[in-house]
């Protein structure tokens, strides 16, 4: 019988659970920066936010827009036809 103490490989186990926390820390960093709790929103002139589209890039189709009129990741009223730099497709 092998120590597992001594074992060198990696438990299927283990791994899983690394897995698992990889996943979860990743998940916990993505809704922070969302939230805006990594920072501040970024005001709209550093955003170089626009109340119009960039060709097919609208603000409705962003990841960080909330409708109706707001962003997590830019400050004051946004436009659901508006474009920034942070703009991010839903997938």
């Amino acid at each position: 019988m092998t120590d597992r103490k001594s074992n060198p490989f990696i438990s299927r186990r283990m791994m899983l659970r690394g897995a698992k926390l990889a996943v979860t820390v990743g998940i916990a960093a993505q809704a922070a920066s969302c939230a805006g709790i990594l920072g501040p929103k970024a005001s709209q002139a550093e955003a170089k936010y626009q109340d119009m589209p960039k060709g097919q890039q609208r603000c409705a189709g962003c990841v960080h827009f909330q409708p109706p009129n707001a962003c997590s990741v830019v400050q004051g009223t946004i436009s659901p036809n508006g474009w920034c730099e942070h703009y991010s497709a839903k997938s």
